[in-house]
């Protein structure tokens, strides 16, 4: 049975949490809350999950959409520090705008003089490497006709959503924020992460640059691995069991690591 409890207005957590196994923290796309995830907690029953929500959305619906995706990032990083155990280790997982911010919270934690956590993976979906846009700049200023045109373009929205008008009106003011959070992003200079990555792209997908996707081994200093799969953008619904089987793979792996020598 799948527990849902907010930890903090930021943290959504699944199944309690558990200190024998690696904490799962899932970053989730442009416009979407933490429920998109909730089918995915299900399924990894046996590990403990938090979801990150962000303002406007979900519990969060009449706070001010944030529009700083460092500041969002350091503020996630300071409640997983609050609300985790000391000595906890964390495998995030991120989705498109989703995955740049859970390379940014780990960039982020890297900076930090004193570590009481480890981060132990980053799982990379849907997104090219930070120093390359996803999306057109002005993405977020279209008007609605073109913004909706473009998101249909780039195969950012199923079509059962996109004939909902009253959906669209809903979702709009989120995803134009999130655009432009996505898109004001400007990595700053850094070393590679002491973290393994691992990519996971849908061949067909618009937003990537599928062919140089390994340019994101140049962000690590460990391990480094690309998946692909067939599908667009959102492939990750369409192979949604095969998703969580890489999810647990990676964790029971840092479970492996973090027994062997090295780590002692």
């Amino acid at each position: 049975m799948n527990i849902i409890n907010a930890l903090s207005p930021w943290l959504i957590n699944i199944n309690g949490i558990r200190e024998d196994k690696p904490i799962i923290v899932m970053f989730a796309y442009a416009g979407a809350g933490a429920s998109v995830f909730y089918s995915f907690s299900k399924a990894l029953e046996g590990f403990s999950v938090l979801i990150v929500q962000l303002p406007g959305r979900g519990q969060r619906m009449e706070e001010p959409l944030a529009e700083d995706l460092g500041l969002c990032a350091g503020i996630i990083l300071n409640e997983l520090l609050r609300h985790v155990p000391e000595h906890a280790r964390l495998v995030f997982f991120g989705h498109s705008m989703g995955a740049l911010m859970a390379y940014e919270v780990a960039r982020q934690y890297q900076l930090r003089v004193v570590k009481p956590i480890q981060i132990e993976r980053l799982i990379l979906s849907g997104r090219d490497i930070p120093t390359r846009k996803s999306i057109r700049v002005d993405a977020h200023t279209l008007p609605s006709p073109q913004f909706w045109q473009e998101v249909r373009e780039m195969g950012g929205m199923s079509e059962e959503i996109l004939a909902v008008p009253e959906l669209l009106e809903l979702v709009e003011p989120v995803l134009r924020a999130d655009f432009k959070m996505n898109n004001g992003y400007a990595w700053p200079q850094s070393e590679p992460l002491p973290i393994p990555i691992t990519v996971l792209t849908g061949t067909e997908d618009k937003l990537c640059n599928v062919d140089k996707l390994h340019d994101w081994q140049a962000f690590t200093c460990d391990d480094f691995e690309l998946m692909e799969y067939d599908g667009g953008h959102f492939f990750i619904n369409e192979h949604k069991k095969k998703i969580v089987s890489v999810i647990e793979r990676l964790c029971l792996a840092s479970d492996i690591s973090y027994d062997s020598p090295r780590f002692a």
